[in-house]
């Protein structure tokens, strides 16, 4: 006969393996869209934004929002019209943390994190700026929230970045397809990484 504590241990132990299996499987990652994918503005789109914003768009921003090749998805480079249109409202309204948020800045993405990059629009200098609110640089201290000497640099730092996320997919993906039958921590389906470059 079973004892109750053995009973119970057993069911503690199969509620753990259900629990286990359960959290793999509703991975979120699993039921995204790809990793890599294109992105894009179309004329119009920046056109509305020039409109709504009363400024004028770089030509090197234009050109890149026009022609990206794409890679992730990530918050740098927002190609949705209406949340940069918010966004660059909103700091114009009321500010960067305590500083002022001038007319001529274009907010063009974020870290995900509160902190906004950043062109000068009027003049245009070229370079991308970074607003760090941990650490109070903004509009008022270009010099010191320097982040990429251009356009082209934020480029390639992202594309270094999407190199490594690839990276790490296409291992994790390795081991789901090696995987045991008794490894339940091991998500089922592989990491969906889009077209490749």
């Amino acid at each position: 006969m079973i004892s109750f504590g053995c009973l119970a241990r057993t069911v503690r132990i199969v509620e753990f393996f259900i629990h286990g299996w359960c959290l793999v499987n509703r991975n979120p990652v699993h039921n995204q869209e790809p990793l890599y994918y294109t992105f894009f503005m179309t004329e119009d789109e920046l056109a509305k934004i020039e409109a709504e914003l009363n400024l004028v768009l770089p030509d090197a921003y234009k050109k890149l929002m026009l022609n990206h090749p794409g890679f992730f998805k990530q918050h740098e480079l927002c190609d949705y019209v209406d949340p940069l249109v918010y966004d660059n409202r909103t700091l114009r309204a009321r500010g960067f943390v305590t500083m002022n948020w001038p007319k001529e800045y274009f907010a063009f993405g974020s870290d995900g994190a509160g902190n906004y990059y950043f062109l000068t629009t009027s003049p245009f200098d070229g370079h991308v700026y970074y607003a760090d609110h941990v650490r109070k640089t903004g509009p008022e201290q270009l010099e010191k929230s320097l982040a990429f000497e251009s356009l082209e640099k934020l480029v390639e730092s992202l594309r270094e970045r999407w190199g490594v996320i690839r990276g790490e997919a296409l291992r994790m993906n390795q081991r789901i397809e090696n995987r045991r039958w008794w490894e339940f921590w091991v998500p089922r389906e592989p990491i969906p990484l889009g077209r490749e470059e």
